[in-house]
């Protein structure tokens, strides 16, 4: 589970994150563009937000990058980070003839409208495939032909790059052509410190019950005022989701705990290697078209496995094969990088430049 703050303050004064203001080749940037959608896919509504930049007639291929958040998996997080990476690439994309969108997938349980039930990070994750193959579908049908020019880059955060694993693993895989692990959560710590505390809160939902007690008798106003002192160093726009997220939605803070939970579950083995058996056949068999982003300090995706992740890569596929970056120290790049403007640019035009390397003909 991710925590939405952390990021360096300045001078006590809280930030305002905003789309972007200049214009790029024509693409409009006024939020409006910023769109939210809503499908319902085998009776599970699936929310996400979408940036359309460019769609002509009869266009040769389609490209989507998809953005998967986080925990908590609240969509509107990553906002600024899409606004700045379709600014970031669009100037390096082929808008006449290629119709391309980025979309930012929110989770089941994050959706604001109360869902039936509470979902783990599997049933998450099967979600989406599910609806990245009705994004095919939607496409084969529109076009009257298979969809054999529709190519997804996908980029994954923290949690979400097992996410992207999951849908690599599913009938939308061969769509896939490339995926960026952004500070990938793909395993337990268990030397971690913060991820103990973690796992004990999410395994403890007697503490999350509590906490969702005191939201429901405590007066909103009053619980707006706890939420600034919590996350005070958050940018205004990360802070006015958080308020209307976890103060209005009661059943945001149960979703955090129970997938969180599902997370320890699924990706706690005791092996000293970064993948089990089955799992390194998939990153060697994938490892070219997968690439691991770390940072420094940061206790979910630790340095000390970025470097299990080269060597055990090292054994089964080719040096030049294995794509594992570090960030440079000076970037002062966190985990929570969308909370604060000066990280989200930089973090936004890595993720265009992948994008764009792969949309190259």
């Amino acid at each position: 589970m991710d925590r939405p703050g952390g990021s360096d303050a300045t001078d006590g004064k809280r930030r305002r994150i905003g789309a972007p203001t200049a214009r790029v080749n024509g693409l409009a940037d006024e939020p409006p563009l910023w769109r939210a959608r809503v499908e319902t896919i085998d009776g599970k509504r699936s929310e996400y937000y979408e940036i359309e930049l460019s769609s002509p007639a009869n266009a040769e291929r389609e490209w989507q990058l998809i953005l998967v958040p986080g925990n908590p998996g609240i969509a509107e997080y990553y906002k600024t980070t899409a606004l700045r990476t379709a600014l970031c690439a669009a100037p390096n994309l082929d808008l006449s003839r290629h119709k391309i969108s980025i979309k930012v997938l929110n989770y089941m349980g994050f959706n604001r409208v109360k869902p039936p039930q509470l979902f783990t990070i599997r049933e998450e994750g099967e979600q989406m495939s599910r609806l990245l193959k009705f994004f095919v579908d939607q496409a084969e049908a529109r076009d009257n032909q298979p969809a054999r020019h529709f190519k997804f880059v996908l980029c994954g955060h923290s949690i979400g790059s097992h996410c992207c694993k999951l849908i690599m693993e599913s009938e939308v895989a061969d769509f896939v052509q490339a995926s960026v692990f952004l500070m990938p959560f793909i395993r337990v710590d268990h030397e971690s410190a913060h991820q103990k505390r973690a796992r004990f809160l999410a395994n403890h939902p007697l503490a999350w019950f509590a906490v969702q007690a005191l939201q429901q008798l405590t007066p909103v106003r009053i619980l707006e005022g706890m939420t600034d002192l919590l996350v005070s160093d958050m940018d205004e726009l990360c802070l006015d989701i958080t308020k209307r997220y976890f103060v209005a939605f009661p059943w945001v803070l149960k979703s955090v705990a129970h997938m969180g939970s599902s997370e320890f579950e699924d990706l706690s083995f005791r092996d000293e290697e970064p993948f089990l058996s089955n799992e390194l056949d998939f990153y060697a068999k994938n490892s070219q078209r997968i690439f691991f982003i770390y940072t420094q300090n940061d206790f979910w995706a630790p340095l000390h496995q970025a470097e299990k992740v080269k060597s055990a890569l090292h054994n089964v596929v080719a040096p030049e094969a294995i794509q594992v970056e570090i960030l440079d120290p000076s970037y002062g790049i966190k985990h929570d990088f969308v909370t604060d403007d000066r990280q989200v640019q930089i973090m936004a035009d890595k993720i265009a430049r992948k994008f764009v390397c792969q949309t190259v003909e």
